[in-house]
């Protein structure tokens, strides 16, 4: 699909396989303004949004999340826009180049393979007790 200019409400609509109560629902919930024609950068925030519901993340979460990364990230305007943001485990999560961080608090997240965190999260062997131990 190559961009367009502008999409209209029933584009946007269809594209994202959103209906006009939950677009109008969004706007009442001020994640995202309802507009006559959309941009480009507008389908990609409602996309966000969107992916963020369907993961049951409440709106109010949301809108935190927005402000708490406009406060830390002061170079970045259009969070939606313009970062990677997904939900994990009920937290709305940043990917930033290489690095990952809790939105609303800014915590970093470390990356770990599985193979590495097995043996840190078995329990020890039982050591025998006496001489020959």
């Amino acid at each position: 699909m190559v961009p367009k200019d502008s999409y209209t409400r029933d584009e946007v609509r269809r594209l994202l396989g959103i209906s006009g109560r939950q677009l109008k629902s969004w706007h009442e919930q001020r994640l995202v303004s309802v507009e006559e024609s959309y941009s480009f950068h507008d389908i990609i925030a409602l996309r966000t949004v969107s992916k963020l519901r369907r993961g049951k993340v409440p709106a109010t979460r949301i809108r935190k999340a927005i402000a708490a990364l406009k406060s830390k990230l002061s170079e970045c305007e259009d969070p939606l826009t313009e970062l990677k943001i997904y939900c994990e485990g009920g937290h709305i999560n940043v990917r930033i180049g290489e690095q990952r961080m809790e939105a609303i608090s800014g915590q970093l997240l470390l990356d770990f393979a599985r193979e590495e965190l097995a043996p840190l999260l078995a329990f020890p062997e039982k050591r025998q007790s006496g001489p020959n131990a």
